[in-house]
């Protein structure tokens, strides 16, 4: 059983269990005087939604252009590849591509709360957008297998690095998720 099945089956014995002895949890309230001080408490920190709602635009704007990023370089990419007439690499580019893109969203989902992590990530998929471009424009010139067999390559290399970064993003979101437990 992978983990995801594990988490999901924890998850569902935890709601089963709470939904059967709901009773019991609901029959203890706070006491009067626990609401007093939480309410003075939120009388005292009057900016703390205010940092919040902060946080949440920041997040967003970052979000956004992130997004607007990987949409201009995928476009430019998905562009670009009407430029070789060989039906075989455009449908392995399409697959690659979509496998692609994927990989990024589910990454960016996650670089939302690490935006440090995605100018180092940036800078590798970006040396290998410069690699792909100058292969297709080398095989512009030449028509070569081997340079066919390079563009694939550059793409098998993007996918690595992408589950390369997958994998770093989902392990300190794991470490993080322990320390908050």
């Amino acid at each position: 059983m992978n983990k995801a099945m594990k988490e999901e089956y924890l998850e569902d014995r935890l709601e089963r269990f709470v939904k059967q002895n709901r009773g019991k949890f609901d029959d203890l309230e706070p006491s009067e005087e626990l609401w007093q001080r939480i309410d003075g408490r939120l009388a005292k920190e009057p900016g703390n939604k205010q940092n919040q709602l902060v946080y949440w635009r920041a997040a967003a704007v970052v979000f956004f252009a992130i997004t607007l990023g990987l949409l201009a370089r995928n476009n430019i990419n998905i562009n670009e590849s009407n430029d070789i007439d060989d039906p075989e690499f455009v449908q392995t580019e399409s697959y690659y591509s979509d496998q692609i893109k994927d990989r990024e969203q589910l990454i960016q989902v996650f670089l939302i709360d690490h935006p440090s992590l995605e100018a180092e990530f940036q800078e590798d998929m970006e040396e290998l957008d410069r690699n792909y471009l100058k292969l297709k424009e080398e095989y512009q010139k030449n028509n070569s297998e081997i340079i066919l067999d390079a563009l694939i390559l550059n793409l098998q290399s993007r996918m690595e690095l992408l589950n390369k970064q997958l994998s770093v993003v989902r392990s300190i979101n794991e470490q993080e998720n322990e320390i908050n437990i």
